[in-house]
């Protein structure tokens, strides 16, 4: 009994060992028909015993893990979408969409990637997953890049296709993107817009100030009438200012710097409430603006003084209309 099933042990043994060796040969015979051939990548394969590998017409070493008959072939010209993880035959990680939580989406065949992606991308279908071996000169060739592939490296990608539109379709689906961000934008400036009328009107309540609104919610109120020309679109105004939180808190002021700040109005080169505002002066005019955040710096705030959804009040004087 033992010595059955000691023979049907080796018997086993040898068939595993007669069937690995039937694979390596299918591959070898692979390597001999590649174009162009990696012998770093070829030796990374067997080390690792990378059996079931392929070699594309253009030189690409691939494995599907995943499979999906089902999937839409990538054709050239395509946007596709696409997961991956970077690494060089050290198995050192250089680069991953999905640690930013983010795939990339390209075009095929347009030079946006580099070579071994436009040549090993169509080798997937959507739904599949799999890894790509990108001999150097498909990848970064003898440059060295970014402190990290070092030059005349091959590379491998794990990859998962998500997706793939034409040409149309892509625009099509961008245009309908754009649309919902503009409509999440607005939607959020509107709130936001309440929300810095009310602290303007608090504002005003506790400075027992009388301002007066344009429509955009601009506040304001003149100290001194002008009695120059008007400020208007297409004119030059030349103005100082003094620029402050709502707090008080000074963050920029062309009196400190003794320099007046020359507007040309309407060209969108200051914030929308300069743009609103200064219409209001006329040359020799004085006055405050305060500016809801929405027409100042918004949700980003500037230079790490002024934080995101901030009010801000300008003093200003009208020196000049040109």
């Amino acid at each position: 009994m033992k010595t059955k099933w000691i023979l049907g042990s080796f018997l086993l043994f040898s068939a595993i060992i007669s069937s690995q060796a039937q694979t390596i040969e299918i591959m070898e015979k692979q390597f001999e028909n590649a174009p162009i051939r990696d012998l770093a990548i070829e030796t990374y394969l067997r080390d690792n015993q990378l059996f079931d590998v392929k070699v594309s017409p253009e030189g690409i070493y691939y494995i599907k893990s995943k499979a999906n008959p089902e999937g839409k072939k990538v054709n050239a010209n395509d946007y596709v979408t696409v997961h991956y993880t970077g690494k060089l035959l050290s198995e050192r990680i250089f680069d991953s969409s999905i640690q930013r939580g983010e795939p990339i989406t390209f075009k095929i065949g347009i030079g946006q990637v580099i070579q071994g992606w436009d040549k090993g991308i169509p080798l997937f279908l959507t739904g599949e997953k799999g890894t790509i071996f990108i001999p150097n000169n498909l990848a970064y060739g003898d440059s060295e890049v970014g402190g990290v592939i070092p030059a005349n490296s091959p590379l491998i990608f794990d990859i998962e296709v998500l997706e793939t539109m034409d040409n149309a379709t892509y625009m099509e689906h961008q245009k309908v993107l754009q649309q919902k961000i503009q409509a999440e934008a607005e939607a959020r400036i509107a709130k936001q817009g309440a929300i810095d009328k009310s602290i303007i009107e608090q504002y005003a309540k506790d400075h027992h100030l009388k301002l007066q609104y344009l429509p955009s919610g601009l506040a304001y109120y003149m100290t001194e009438e002008g009695k120059g020309a008007q400020v208007k679109v297409g004119s030059i105004a030349v103005v100082h200012y003094t620029g402050k939180l709502l707090d008080g808190t000074k963050f920029d002021s062309s009196k400190d710097r003794n320099q007046p700040f020359n507007v040309s109005v309407g060209s969108n080169r200051v914030i929308q409430g300069w743009e609103q505002g200064l219409p209001l002066f006329k040359a020799g005019g004085k006055g405050t603006l305060i500016i809801p955040s929405t027409l100042g710096y918004g949700e980003r705030g500037a230079g790490g003084v002024i934080a995101p959804n901030s009010v801000l009040i300008f003093d200003i004087e009208v020196l000049e209309v040109k």
